[in-house]
């Protein structure tokens, strides 16, 4: 869990003084609660849930760890029921500065910061509580797969992934590198064979989690009206397989590296995602020095250590495929009979306009014809200019 402060640097010892404050003691009224748990829903349904992509995502995840991450809709249900005597129990338990990783970025006084941190949060007591141990998803021996129903969704989708080691694992930058060439960009392999090639998709991403442990390296498609989901699976599979066999090019390999490297330092160059990523280094892997070598290894990796990895780890054994259904929402015989009557009404009016438009045109074409001259104008004479006239 994060919690971010954006403060001018005169504003930090106060900051630190509040977050002390919250880490002490806290107060839970039963307004208070109703509150965040009304706020925590509508964000989660709104942001995520309702969202073809994101779901599907959340699904993977769920499915590929099987234990370690719960689902997103189990965490819901578990928000609705909790007490508050059971959020101080936690907060007396689990809440306190020996849990917790301090980060500051920005312009700041590193001795006045040290020295704040120590008068704020020294004198509260240390919560008893151990440290969990992460759990480990069983051995997966065989597919894992799910499907959803979107009621109203205008495209379906398609998530695919495999369960690849942690983050700080050596060979989870060459993963990173496997998934970019499969569906990382434009130039891609799924990209150009299922978006530009033969049509059956809109766009390919892919994305790591990013945990530590075990990660996972998802696929996802987002498929135009009329295809179905497992259409495009065997295209991943072929590209994966392919790529454990042949290993990269080495043009695509180096704009692979350059690509996960540009995204990261763009990451870090954001203030708020540079404080979340050195505090979690610090917190998961015990120091945020780790943070540089980290980066550096996307440029370590070899064609070789990208095929060895694919090979491995990029196999159906170990993937697990969420599909996504679109499905739209029949209209209620209300509505039809709603929309029958307004259409009949769109006609009746059409009609009048169209007869209207009709009586002005004659009414025109009268008044056009009652305004010519009756019969014919006489001749006019003509008119001799010059010459001689005798008498």
């Amino acid at each position: 869990t994060s919690y971010l402060n954006v403060v001018p640097p005169e504003g930090v010892p106060l900051a630190l003084w509040l977050e002390g404050q919250r880490m002490a003691s806290l107060t839970v009224p039963a307004v208070a609660l109703e509150r965040e748990r009304r706020a925590l829903r509508v964000e989660r349904d709104e942001v995520t849930w309702r969202q073809v992509t994101e779901l599907g995502r959340a699904r993977l995840i769920a499915l590929a760890l099987q234990g370690p991450i719960r689902h997103g809709h189990t965490l819901l249900n578990e928000v609705g029921t909790i007490t508050a005597s059971e959020v101080r129990a936690f907060h007396q338990s689990f809440y306190g500065p020996a849990r917790a990783v301090l980060t500051v970025v920005g312009d700041f006084e590193p001795n006045a910061v040290v020295a704040a941190a120590k008068r704020y949060l020294d004198p509260i007591a240390r919560p008893t509580a151990a440290r969990g141990t992460s759990r480990q998803p069983p051995p997966q021996t065989t597919r894992r797969s799910s499907s959803l129903v979107h009621r109203g969704a205008h495209r379906g989708g398609l998530a695919y992934g495999w369960a690849i080691p942690g983050r700080e694992a050596p060979d989870h930058a060459a993963l990173e590198i496997a998934g970019a060439l499969l569906a990382g960009g434009r130039a891609s392999a799924v990209h150009r064979q299922l978006v530009v090639t033969k049509g059956k998709a809109l766009q390919v991403t892919a994305r790591s989690e990013q945990l530590s442990g075990i990660d996972v390296l998802g696929v996802s498609v987002e498929l135009p009206r009329g295809i179905a989901p497992h259409d495009v699976a065997a295209a991943i599979e072929h590209h994966a397989r392919r790529l454990g066999q042949r290993g990269p090019e080495p043009a695509a390999l180096r704009s692979a590296q350059r690509q996960l490297l540009t995204r990261r330092l763009a990451e870090l160059s954001d203030m708020p995602t540079r404080t979340h990523r050195l505090a979690e280094c610090e917190l998961v892997d015990g120091s945020a020095e780790q943070l540089v070598p980290r980066l550096a290894r996307y440029d370590q990796a070899t064609a070789e250590d990208v095929r060895r990895a694919a090979a491995r780890y990029l196999v159906p054994q170990r993937s697990t495929v969420v599909e996504s259904f679109a499905v739209s929402i029949p209209a209620t015989p209300g509505a039809k009979a709603k929309k029958s009557k307004a259409k009949k009404s769109k006609a009746k009016k059409s009609k009048a306009k169209k007869s209207k438009a009709k009586k002005s045109k004659a009414k025109k074409s009268k008044a056009k014809k009652s305004t010519k001259p009756k019969g014919k104008r006489p001749a006019r004479r003509p008119t001799k200019t010059g010459g001689s006239s005798k008498r």
